[in-house]
């Protein structure tokens, strides 16, 4: 006897089958739904970076310092308010063509718009990576030579004496930074680096200062006394250029002529020119001015030696945490 299901069998497996097949359509479907919401949200994360979060960061500009002429560093500000961003030009003064470390030199300039602490960064040359020639076709690499830009005084004593302290380059502020020095075997002793000031240019007589000293001291006429002098002795004042006392200019050519016209005057004329033409009787009258130092820092690096080679050479400015800062060719 046949089950009274027997002719029905057929029609339940076909609605079975037609069940499963919705299903599995129904499964295909949400897969492609999700899958393709998946897409359109890929991961944040590139090699292990939060997407989102680089993109909107705020990187550290001293880790991408250019390496010539212009560059950013963390500068330890020693007091003084100074950004992460600062801004150096590095020139190679005259180090392609001087031997004698107290007239070689180099200049950097604060080209940024915040005051920069300088003493405690290093300068290097190229010499560690480039060969030096020995006898028998040998070669030899040389250490790279360096030096720290030290502390100084921006007052330069008429007494040779002064504290040392930070060197702060304000905006738009140079220095000229001497491979040799400083001068202290002189009768002015110069102990430290120092800032030009209005009566410096007296000191180019006295010392072989490469570049020389600006001649911007007041003129001898606008001396304090000299409405006291007589006519004779005021007409020849006027003849007296800044910055010169012709008493000491022996670097100039008419040296033994000028001289001569002050030996030509009158006791009291002599005895004004030998108390007020010169460097400390200028600071004495200057100091207080608004406009006393100048826009130059003259450093002495104390190199015995020169630091820079005649031929072809990279200076590279580094900060005292090690960063780059700028570095020039020639």
């Amino acid at each position: 006897m046949k089950s009274k299901y027997s002719k029905s069998s057929p029609g339940l497996i076909k609605i079975i089958f037609m069940l499963f097949v919705a299903f599995a359509a129904l499964a295909f479907l949400s897969f492609v739904i999700t899958g393709n919401a998946n897409l359109s949200r890929p991961s944040t994360l590139l090699f292990g970076l939060n997407k989102d979060t680089v993109l909107n960061s705020t990187t550290n500009t001293s880790a991408y310092a250019p390496t010539i002429g212009i560059g950013a560093g963390n500068i330890p500000s020693s007091g003084v308010n100074v950004s992460k961003n600062v801004s150096i030009s590095l020139n190679s003064g005259n180090a392609f063509s001087e031997i004698q470390p107290f007239s070689e030199y180099i200049t950097i300039r604060n080209t940024g718009s915040v005051p920069i602490n300088i003493s405690g960064w290093v300068l290097k040359n190229n010499i560690g990576k480039r060969p030096t020639e020995q006898s028998n076709n040998s070669y030899i690499y040389e250490t790279i030579s360096s030096a720290v830009i030290p502390n100084g005084n921006k007052f330069l004593s008429p007494e040779g004496t002064g504290v040392a302290e930070p060197i702060v380059l304000a905006p738009q502020e140079s220095a000229i930074l001497i491979s040799g020095g400083p001068f202290t075997s002189y009768s002015l002793p110069i102990p430290l680096s120092f800032k030009e000031n209005l009566c410096t240019g007296y000191l180019n007589s006295l010392y072989p200062f490469t570049p020389t000293l600006e001649n911007r001291c007041p003129l001898a006429r606008e001396a304090s006394g000299v409405r006291e002098l007589t006519d004779q002795c005021f007409d020849y004042i006027k003849t007296i250029s800044q910055c010169q006392n012709p008493e000491e200019d022996t670097a100039f050519h008419d040296y033994q002529t000028r001289k001569t016209r002050l030996q030509l005057q009158s006791y009291m004329c002599q005895a004004f020119v030998g108390d007020h033409l010169n460097y400390g009787a200028c600071v004495a009258e200057n100091k207080d001015l608004p406009n006393f130092y100048l826009p130059t820092w003259r450093v002495f690096l104390g190199s015995k030696t020169e630091l820079w080679s005649r031929r072809a050479d990279t200076i590279s400015l580094f900060d005292s945490n090690g960063t780059l800062i700028a570095e020039t060719r020639y």
